[in-house]
């Protein structure tokens, strides 16, 4: 077979060989430190799209 591209990375077709995954989870997470940064996360993320929108109306108005 020859060799094709997906998404510009090079793949050879062959035997597909399945990788050792290491999945292990750490006990240490602090739930209110979580919930504080997912909080900071969606205003930052409100605020950045009240931003765009603006930018959006500016440029119609302008247009």
């Amino acid at each position: 077979m020859r060799e094709y591209t997906l998404n510009d990375i090079g793949f050879t077709p062959g035997k597909v060989e399945e990788l050792p995954i290491n999945f292990r989870v750490e006990n240490t997470v602090n739930k209110d430190e979580i919930n504080e940064q997912s909080q900071k996360n969606r205003q930052m993320g409100e605020e950045l799209l009240r931003q765009f929108e603006e930018r959006q109306k500016a440029e119609v108005v302008g247009a």
